[in-house]
């Protein structure tokens, strides 16, 4: 592991991003750690928040251990708490430290900020609005379902005063780092198919295969009147 540079509170400049690429996902445990085997060395980095100095790195199994106990919430029909993942589901992953660096604080503590392109990880939600018969995502409010994560990355980004894009970087780790995680979820996920008012239809979100079978006992999704079709369906939703 190697350690992040620190710089001086002025000295630093976080990076300008745009036109993020999405993927959501809501996978098992086992899943979610082949997606971290397949995507090499790397690590999770708590940004935006403060730590202890030499902190701010997330072991990928604590991470993994969060993510279970959030999985089997939804197991057993009940919400998950946000308090306890939402920290951990908006850290960045990245391949080289050098896409993030360290500022100290008059508190003796330090703030991880993002410099160069990483992979941002957000808790993911999806509502359904019967006005116009959509599923959106990214929709914050009491009634909202919970829907794993989502991994984004930023396809244009500002670098010395000039506008970098980001996926044309094919050298640069984080690139690399996208582009696998874009390759696992395609092999190893699935659009959703739900039935929404006695019709199927295909949603954008991924869900892992082994989800099907206890899926309709997510408590949101029951509250909201969404159904996930069955197993023997799955051929239909590639």
């Amino acid at each position: 592991m190697k350690s992040i540079r620190i710089l001086e509170v002025g000295e630093d400049s976080p990076m300008q991003a745009s036109k993020w690429l999405k993927l959501q996902v809501l996978v098992e445990r086992s899943s979610l750690m082949a997606l971290f085997q397949h995507l090499g060395d790397f690590e999770i980095y708590l940004t935006g928040k403060l730590t202890h100095k030499g902190g701010g790195i997330i072991p990928q199994t604590e991470f993994l251990d969060v993510y279970e106990r959030y999985i089997l919430d939804l197991k057993q029909g009940l919400a998950p708490d946000e308090r306890s993942f939402a920290p951990y589901f908006s850290c960045v992953l990245s391949a080289t430290p050098e896409a993030v660096y360290g500022i100290y604080t008059p508190t003796d503590q330090q703030l991880i900020r993002v410099a160069k392109p990483v992979i941002q990880m957000q808790a993911h939600t999806i509502d359904y609005s019967p006005r116009d018969g959509k599923l959106r995502s990214m929709v914050f409010g009491v009634d909202s379902v919970q829907w794993g994560i989502q991994f984004s990355y930023p396809q244009l980004y500002l670098e010395n005063n000039e506008v970098v894009q980001a996926l044309h970087q094919t050298e640069y780790p984080n690139t690399i780092l996208f582009k696998k995680l874009q390759e696992w979820v395609r092999m190893n996920t699935l659009p959703t198919p739900f039935e929404i008012e006695g019709k199927k239809q295909n949603a954008p979100v991924r869900i892992g295969r082994e989800c099907l079978a206890w899926i309709n006992t997510h408590p949101q999704l029951q509250k909201k009147g969404l159904r996930v079709l069955s197993p023997e369906l799955e051929k239909d939703c590639v």
